[in-house]
């Protein structure tokens, strides 16, 4: 089977999702998400018997990024095969690979924020879109770490609750 270009794009839009789920850093989503599709590409055959396009290119996906961490050196651990099965499943359950569920908790998520004092909404856009280190803005707050941390935790546990209440997913885990 080979995709045409409105599959490209769903299917890009997906394994992008899927890549900074596992990465979490977006450039990287982007770049091993273009080596993915190049390398499905030199493998078209292999598409032609995959009776899922999108857990063919997961599959392709999985390695690359395993190869990213590892050149990454970082702390992440999803390195295992055991743990990307996992993950993989996870996000295929929660309907991550799907544009509309994926859309709708986006923007259930922009609801959830816009209801936050400004003081977290910053706090959460220095570490999750600008990156920062949490030790670098507790020191920039004058918090110990582990405190900035569980603030961070609490955050993102309600931002959760708030986004599975708003899509009906209270019993969902």
């Amino acid at each position: 089977m080979t995709l045409n270009e409105e599959e490209l794009k769903r299917h890009r839009a997906m394994l992008c999702r899927f890549l900074l789920f596992l990465l979490g850093n977006v450039q990287d989503a982007e770049d091993v998400a273009q080596e993915a599709f190049r390398v499905a590409a030199t493998k078209e055959p292999g598409l032609d018997g995959a009776s899922d396009p999108g857990a063919w290119l997961r599959s392709i996906a999985r390695n690359l990024a395993r190869n990213c961490v590892r050149k990454r050196r970082t702390g992440w651990v999803l390195l295992d095969a055991d743990a990307l099965d996992l993950a993989e499943s996870r996000f295929v359950e929660t309907g991550s690979d799907r544009d509309d569920v994926w859309e709708a908790r986006r923007q259930a998520l922009a609801a959830s924020l816009g209801k936050l004092p400004t003081g977290d909404r910053e706090l959460l856009r220095r570490r999750y879109h600008l990156g920062q280190r949490v030790r670098d803005i507790a020191a920039e707050l004058g918090m110990e770490p582990n405190s900035l941390s569980k603030r961070l935790e609490r955050l993102r546990e309600r931002l959760r609750g708030e986004i599975d209440a708003d899509l009906g997913e209270e019993g969902r885990e």
